[in-house]
């Protein structure tokens, strides 16, 4: 009983932690299924713009997936959050190259790249890995 009341307390250590970053990428997954559902409903005031635009849809849902991950210590998620905030900065990068134009998002995609891919949340990760 005492192995499975550890993995507990590290996990709510984790979720005390980390816990944000799993709301945020929530939150900025359910934003881009909202865009994506506005875009394909031919909505004037929603426009998806970037080389990576045509996937604003399912990188929406696998970052919502990847916040019920995070939430639930999973490394694999924190691995595909980073891959696909890497990704859409990518694509903010690209877009400010060939449209020159700013992307509000750009500081928040960038700030969840760094913070995911920091030793720090990764010790955090693998602390909860080691006792699973």
């Amino acid at each position: 009983m005492s192995d499975r009341l550890e993995r507990w307390k590290t996990r709510e250590k984790l979720r005390s932690d980390i816990g944000w970053a799993a709301v945020f990428v929530g939150l900025w997954g359910l934003l881009a299924v909202a865009v994506g559902l506005a875009e394909l409903a031919g909505s004037e005031s929603i426009r998806v713009e970037g080389p990576l635009a045509p996937l604003v849809l399912p990188v929406g849902f696998a970052l919502a997936f990847c916040a019920v991950g995070l939430w639930n210590a999973r490394s694999w998620a924190r691995w595909t959050a980073a891959a696909l905030f890497a990704g859409l900065l990518v694509n903010d990068v690209l877009r400010i190259v060939s449209e020159q134009t700013l992307s509000l998002g750009l500081p928040f995609v960038l700030f969840a790249v760094v913070y995911l891919l920091l030793p720090s949340t990764g010790k955090r990760f693998a602390k909860v890995a080691r006792l699973d």
